[in-house]
């Protein structure tokens, strides 16, 4: 299947049904900030504080939605907290809706693409856990390579785990 025509935007309050979709996937809950709980007002709060993140400095979130219709299909993220260090984290996630069609990869490539534009950080990376290999394949898609295991790293479902560092270095 083909993936659509994607765009990187901020979030908006009508982008609740991508939360309360992502909610219903019990990874997504556990490795993010999405909450368990998409009632109302948590998913409110979800989004604002995607919209907060440029704002206080910590990063940058966007919604991932198709250039069609503007349906908010997916997140990206870049966490600001190492980029005076020359490197930056990313990550990202498909609503359950909208997987198997290439747009994690998609996405991704539009992150990393802002990220040299706009960040210009020299360093990307991420850590997934290694038995997605899932998400593993998006990140190398992008040419991010596995660098390696970072033992006990994160609590996931109260247990730790082990995930790998997968990095991307700008071309110069």
């Amino acid at each position: 299947m083909e993936a659509r025509r994607l765009a990187l935007r901020e979030y908006r309050a009508d982008d609740a049904p991508l939360v309360r979709s992502a909610a219903t996937d019990p990874y997504i809950v556990a490795t993010t900030t999405v909450p368990a709980d998409a009632h109302d007002a948590a998913v409110a709060d979800y989004v604002e504080r995607q919209r907060r993140r440029a704002r206080d400095g910590s990063g940058h979130a966007f919604v991932v939605a198709c250039l069609d219709d503007d349906v908010a299909v997916g997140h990206v993220f870049v966490s600001a907290d190492e980029i005076d260090a020359g490197r930056a984290r990313v990550g990202y996630w498909v609503g359950p809706d909208h997987r198997g069609r290439g747009v994690a990869t998609q996405a991704l490539g539009l992150l990393v693409d802002w990220c040299d534009e706009t960040l210009a950080v020299p360093r990307l990376w991420c850590a997934i856990e290694p038995g997605n290999a899932a998400s593993l394949r998006v990140a190398e898609r992008q040419g991010f390579v596995r660098e390696g295991v970072m033992r006990a790293w994160a609590e996931i479902d109260g247990t730790r785990r082990d995930l790998w560092q997968l990095a991307r270095v700008r071309p110069s």
